[in-house]
């Protein structure tokens, strides 16, 4: 096998510099037009608290603070506060800290991973790893007789608000900045008429992988909210009503999340059989191109191993072993989150027997 990666190597070596050159002078022009996608860089195990004082009781509370956000963030549910296990270790939070360190007047805690994870796993409860979908959130507006979308320049206060629960939640969220190219894809007639096409078209140039729609309706005791998501073929619709608006919001992206958790998340326990997929990858032209493919392939919560098959002419075909419980439709979703991973036909691929293929994008 290392010969066979080393000859690998050698054979992307001869066009990288080439190749290189020219990413950069196609990034330079393109990439600048391209709205960034807004992704969770941080540890899904670290927590930042506001902390009134630094005395060790106040700490402690803290502690429980900072285990509480975690558990929900990696659960994806807050019901996961419910269970007498998680109850219990709230009880002995210090025990589940790695590090902490004071900043002005917050703390920040890093608990550990294989603790809580443990934890969830003997309960039942699936992992949500640190690759996430990004959500686009399509927030359309009725009230006072007025129909509008909100974009993240509409409302500063409730964009903040958003990105803040999205964050602590750990869910990559952004909101569409509503200029030229928006308005002239996306009408407020489209939301509240339902044309997902619409909507799909829309959000490609900000690279979400999942898509929530809500039309936020004022009504005489408070506001309603008619929630739509839509991940590839997957789609939900559901009501919701509140008479405060930023609760309806908070309710709408926990549904969300609990829905991709159930999609995304991984139970230790689970004996479901997955068998080994051929997965092909076209455009690598270099050993970087392909040092970074296999890495991400193998850095998937959902891959146990990847081993490499066949190099054909621009690509390789790789051989990746799911997680137990993990289908080929699951795998496909996580491997799209990257984005350069563009997925393709079943007529583009270089070989039937695979049962996935990407266009690689440097």
């Amino acid at each position: 096998m290392l010969q066979q990666l080393t000859k690998i190597r050698q054979y992307f070596s001869i066009t990288q510099i080439l190749f290189s050159f020219f990413s950069m002078l196609i990034c330079t022009n393109i990439c600048a037009n391209v709205p960034a996608n807004t992704e969770i860089s941080q540890n899904l195990y670290q927590a930042v608290i506001v902390a009134p004082s630094r005395d060790e009781a106040q700490r402690i509370a803290l502690f429980q603070e900072g285990m509480r956000i975690i558990f929900k963030r990696i659960a994806g549910t807050e019901d996961v506060l419910k269970l007498p296990a998680v109850e219990q270790a709230l009880k002995n939070a210090s025990a589940y800290v790695e590090r902490y360190d004071y900043h002005g007047d917050q703390l920040r805690v890093i608990f550990s991973a294989q603790m809580m994870n443990d934890l969830l796993f003997k309960n039942g409860y699936a992992l949500w790893g640190q690759k996430r979908p990004t959500l686009i959130l399509w927030l359309a507006m009725d009230e006072n007789n007025k129909r509008y979308i909100m974009g993240e320049q509409s409302n500063p206060d409730l964009h903040a608000m958003l990105l803040d629960f999205a964050q602590e939640r750990g869910l990559p969220l952004v909101l569409p900045v509503m200029d030229l190219t928006d308005m002239q894809n996306v009408s407020v007639s489209d939301i509240f008429s339902n044309f997902p096409s619409v909507l799909t078209g829309a959000s490609s140039r900000y690279g979400a992988n999942a898509i929530l729609v809500g039309k936020m309706i004022k009504k005489p005791q408070g506001w309603e909210a008619q929630w739509q998501i839509l991940i590839d073929s997957y789609h939900r619709e559901w009501v919701m009503q509140s008479a405060d608006f930023n609760d309806l919001l908070q309710k709408g992206l926990t549904s969300v999340i609990s829905d991709l958790q159930g999609r995304y998340g991984i139970k230790q326990q689970d004996t479901a059989f997955s068998k080994s997929l051929l997965i092909g990858v076209k455009g690598i032209q270099s050993s970087r191109d392909f040092s970074r493919a296999e890495s991400y392939l193998n850095g998937l919560e959902q891959v146990k191993g990847v081993t490499v098959r066949q190099v054909f002419a621009n690509g390789v075909i790789f051989e990746v072993k799911p997680q137990n419980g993990v289908d080929k439709e699951i795998l496909s979703q996580v491997i799209s989150m990257e984005k350069r991973f563009a997925a393709l036909g079943y007529h583009e691929r270089p070989v039937e027997s695979l049962d996935l293929t990407y266009q690689w994008t440097p």
